[in-house]
């Protein structure tokens, strides 16, 4: 059996805008100009991304795809953390909170932000759909509602997570 030649797993993947190539040195040069980058993982990159091009956001919000959770990639977060000093970090999924990748990342994605010397309230925000009992409505109007919602969320440089504005947690 042969395998795919030039072709490997990655464990995080860049945002594909902003300054080119992208180093992958532990310490980058820094693109101070963005504002938020949205941490993710999974096929919410492709509307995230469709939505950024669609608005002209690409120079004020980065999308980082998390492709390893587990080992999660401290090395390589952090690294991306301190290439964009200056933005605000944000999770996005298209599953429930209570049911997606947010309550293991929140914690690791803090770890990342205090190792590179950044200030954090205790909850990194979030955009996707509220804590529910169940996966999804079952209702596909609904669900494309709740999916356009979640991708604006992310790509609205005004938008805080309710609890994000109440102080440290």
């Amino acid at each position: 059996m042969q395998g795919i030649v030039g072709v490997r797993f990655k464990r995080l993947i860049m945002d594909d805008t902003g300054l080119m190539p992208k180093s992958r040195a532990p310490r980058p040069e820094q693109e101070p100009g963005y504002k938020r980058v949205v941490f993710c993982t999974g096929k919410v990159f492709y509307e995230l991304h469709a939505e950024r091009e669609r608005q002209g956001k690409q120079n004020d919000i980065a999308i980082v795809r998390i492709e390893q959770l587990v080992p999660f990639p401290f090395d390589l977060v952090c690294r991306e953390i301190y290439r964009y000093p200056n933005a605000e970090l944000l999770w996005c999924q298209e599953e429930p909170m209570n049911m997606g990748a947010y309550f293991h990342m929140q914690p690791r994605l803090e770890s990342c932000m205090r190792a590179e010397g950044r200030s954090t309230n205790g909850r990194i925000p979030f955009a996707g759909r509220p804590p529910s009992a169940s996966p999804a409505t079952g209702y596909a109007a609904v669900h494309a509602q709740e999916q356009s919602k979640l991708t604006h969320e992310a790509l609205d440089l005004d938008y805080n997570t309710p609890w994000a504005s109440r102080g440290t947690a």
